[in-house]
């Protein structure tokens, strides 16, 4: 099983040791590339859902099942230090965007005016949920 990688667009290839040392080094990010974060307030304070490529480093750690290369992770909240890993980019997103939605369904008084997206020339990921 290989347990580095590097990201080709959305894509995580597997790499050798040496290629993913250059990698993470051309990178300002170190290679936790972000695919989703929000933020926003609740009763208690802030809350961000953060998900993110872990830095090429595969976390599974059975033989048999695919890598876990990507993770949400919610800071604050009800649902504080909760994390889920995923194989793809594309499971990355879609369980973001099922964490967004388990902690709206827990808050049904949020409002978009509560949310800030991390880029306000897109839609907010609360109104694509809603």
């Amino acid at each position: 099983m290989d347990r580095l990688y590097k990201l080709e667009g959305k894509v995580a290839v597997p790499v050798s040791p040496e290629e993913h040392v250059l990698w993470l080094s051309s990178r300002e990010d170190h290679g936790s590339v972000a695919v989703g974060k929000d933020r926003f307030e609740d009763d208690e304070g802030e809350v961000l859902v953060s998900t993110v490529f872990l830095m090429g480093i595969n976390h599974q750690f059975r033989l048999s099942q695919e890598p876990l290369l990507f993770e949400t992770m919610v800071f604050g909240g009800a649902m504080d230090e909760a994390q889920w890993r995923y194989p793809t980019w594309e499971d990355a997103e879609r369980g973001h965007q099922s964490v967004l939605a388990a902690i709206f369904m827990l808050k049904p008084h949020f409002k978009p005016g509560y949310f800030t997206p991390p880029d306000l020339s897109i839609p907010t990921r609360f109104e694509r949920i809603r």
